[in-house]
């Protein structure tokens, strides 16, 4: 797989790949480039000497080295790391997936993918919203009229404030393996490390990854959860009544997962 990979990265956690691989290698350091020249020089000796007959010249090499420090680059930090472990054989690679070797799997379980990503529900209204913004905003100067009105406008800033919430606490995403699209990676990838906008991620697509945890045979999650996680809390009867007639998640933006999958901690994703 490897040889010399040419990868165009679409995610890359740089903060990561640097912890990894000063893990791996015990010190991070660029590399040092060392260049020889040489030039022969000649000069008169005296007759005489063995089978050189006078009038020989004598030819000395003048060595000269040069030393460059090259900078490593992210990507070429990525490679390093890669291929160590590689060589160690502590990641796999995978097309397709099997129920034997998804049960292999565990967590910190490092492996290579070949998936294609899908993101949440309220990510991809968000998406169509923005897509839309400009046809109406084109349509209302045409006409004088806006096809939106003011209770269609509440929404859209709804949708796009909900999707603003949730890309703070990393963009959800599902990785679907291409052979076995039933086995899913679910990777919540943090803004910051994203080369492209993640509307750019389409078609086959590597993920590096680790694997935080497996789901349960019988375990399911919710891709985002719009309201705040109140389990953990010391709550009395009458707090957990009033809890229980809160409104929960719109059907229309609930993203339920099931298994098997698995919750991952996305490294790099590349084609």
């Amino acid at each position: 797989m490897l040889e010399h990979l040419l990868r165009d990265f679409l995610y890359l956690d740089t903060h990561l790949v640097e912890s990894y691989l000063s893990a791996v290698e015990g010190a991070l350091y660029d590399e040092t480039i060392v260049e020889r020249s040489e030039k022969l020089g000649g000069g008169g000796i005296s007759a005489g000497i063995g089978p050189i007959s006078a009038g020989a010249k004598k030819e000395s090499i003048t060595g000269v080295e040069i030393t460059k420090r090259a900078r490593m680059t992210d990507a070429s930090r990525f490679q390093r790391l890669y291929a160590a472990l590689e060589t160690e054989e502590t990641c796999g690679y995978h097309e397709t997936m099997s129920e034997e070797t998804w049960a292999q799997f565990g967590r910190n379980t490092l492996l290579e993918a070949v998936v294609t990503a899908r993101f949440s529900k309220i990510s991809e209204m968000s998406r169509t919203v923005a897509s839309l913004t400009p046809l109406a905003e084109a349509y209302a100067v045409a006409t004088g009229q806006s096809p939106i009105d003011e209770k269609a406008k509440e929404a859209i800033q709804g949708i796009k404030a909900l999707e603003q919430s949730q890309s703070n606490k990393g963009v959800p995403c599902v990785l679907a393996f291409t052979g076995s699209p039933e086995y899913k990676l679910v990777a919540y990838l943090n803004p910051a490390y994203l080369m492209v906008p993640h509307t750019e991620m389409v078609g086959e697509l590597n993920v590096f990854c680790k694997i935080q945890r497996k789901l349960g045979p019988d375990e399911s999650l919710e891709l985002v959860e719009f309201l705040p996680d109140l389990s953990g809390l010391s709550l009395n009867r009458e707090q957990r009544r009033k809890l229980a007639k809160q409104p929960s998640t719109p059907p229309e933006l609930r993203d339920t997962i099931s298994g098997p999958a698995a919750v991952v901690v996305p490294i790099a994703i590349y084609r």
